[in-house]
């Protein structure tokens, strides 16, 4: 039995024994909102960072600026109408695996009519996830993927008829969803299993008489 003088209340404080409470750190696995980031370079697909590369009459050539979080710059690509439907791509790499939820086509002067958004966790092997087109473009959730594709079915073709060039402009390309990540967490625990533990009197207040 503990006794304490309480000064303010002129009473005594009276502590039988304390209890000991255990604490242990755990790391939560959870997931929080991710868009792709403003990038000046393509990038390695397979790299370290978010890269990005197309296909078609002019590959590579300035894709990045579909991706430079800057509308007034955008990225021109063609192929001819007889050409595979797979020529024509657009592809985007996370070296984080992510959800996405959403993909925003902001459209140049020629823009995309209709594509088709895809998944690989190779980037070789593609999944086909739904149709797409200038605008935003909600994603079923198809779980986590390293890399994500659009391939360009249709775009706007030269002069207004189908013989001419397929031709696809696009301003910029926004790609949301959610990226897994962890944190430290400390909770309750037991006399078992812990990291530290806080000893806390167990107390009862008396008048003084």
């Amino acid at each position: 039995m503990y006794i304490v003088k309480d000064k303010t209340l002129g009473d005594c404080v009276f502590a039988n024994g304390f209890t000991r409470k255990y604490f242990k750190t755990i790391t939560v696995s959870g997931e929080r909102e991710w868009e792709n980031p403003a990038i000046s370079e393509l990038g390695t697909l397979g790299g370290s960072t978010f890269a990005c590369a197309a296909t078609g009459d002019r590959g590579n050539n300035g894709i990045n600026v579909a991706f430079d979080k800057n509308q007034s710059t955008s990225y021109f690509n063609r192929c001819g109408s007889g050409a595979d439907m797979n020529y024509l791509t657009i592809t985007m790499y996370n070296p984080v695996a992510i959800r996405v939820r959403s993909i925003e086509i902001v459209p140049g002067y020629y823009s995309l009519n209709s594509g088709i958004l895809q998944y690989s966790d190779n980037g070789s092997t593609w999944t086909d996830i739904k149709g797409v087109t200038k605008g935003q473009n909600d994603v079923p959730n198809v779980g986590l993927h390293k890399y994500w594709k659009i391939r360009a079915i249709e775009g706007v073709y030269s002069g207004g008829y189908s013989g001419g060039y397929r031709n696809v402009q696009v301003s910029e390309i926004y790609l949301r969803g959610f990226e897994p990540y962890t944190y430290q967490k400390e909770v309750e625990a037991t006399a078992d299993d812990y990291d530290r533990y806080e000893d806390h009197l167990n107390i009862l207040r008396g008048e003084i008489k």
